[in-house]
């Protein structure tokens, strides 16, 4: 892969080159972290334009970015920001982000980047969510029982549903795998 040309470029230049016409199509990137900074996780649209040569995405429905930051390694967080986030392990080399074998995870209890083999960066949708999902708890709380409904929009990268009788919300925490119901306003981490 040529440094600052995208896998749908390149596809385009070649069929191009073949006397065809092309049509380049933007593709979608889907990143999972369940082993801690959550937040980064979700579906990310390619934009216009480019980061240091090199195509970025914007997360959907949040404000995290995938880019290539300025040593040449795809990173997913915020452009401008210090630390935190995930890196990939080794720079890139032209290679798109789904294509790094390897990711580190920033940790916070270590002010490092530690490997962090469940980080996943793929093009294709690594969840199908329920579009309904009913809860029944015969010893827990009784208003966090009954039908809650898919939303379009993503919660810490992840679906979220919202109860239908009641006021909770069902989604994964900013700082790890669990679920939990729960309010917007009680949690700090909405994204």
């Amino acid at each position: 892969m040529w440094q600052g040309v995208d896998r749908q470029s390149v596809v385009c230049l070649l069929v191009l080159a073949a006397g065809l016409l092309c049509q380049a199509q933007a593709y979608d990137i889907y990143v999972t972290s369940p082993n801690g900074q959550g937040q980064r996780g979700g579906k990310f649209e390619l934009q216009s334009g480019t980061h240091n040569d090199n195509s970025w995405w914007l997360q959907a429905g949040g404000a995290q970015e995938l880019f290539t930051d300025n040593s040449g390694y795809w990173r997913i967080g915020a452009k401008f920001s210090g630390t935190g986030g995930l890196l990939s392990t080794s720079a890139h080399g032209g290679a798109s982000p789904e294509d790094m074998p390897s990711w580190f995870r920033w940790s916070s209890s270590d002010s490092s980047w530690v490997p962090d083999s469940g980080v996943r960066v793929t093009t294709s949708q690594p969840w199908v969510a329920s579009q309904a999902i009913f809860i029944t708890s015969p010893s827990g709380p009784a208003s966090s029982v009954g039908e809650y409904r898919l939303q379009s929009s993503l919660a810490n990268g992840y679906p979220w549903w919202q109860q239908v009788a009641g006021s909770l919300e069902l989604f994964s925490d900013s700082g790890s795998a669990r679920w939990m119901a729960g309010t917007r306003s009680s949690n700090t981490g909405w994204h």
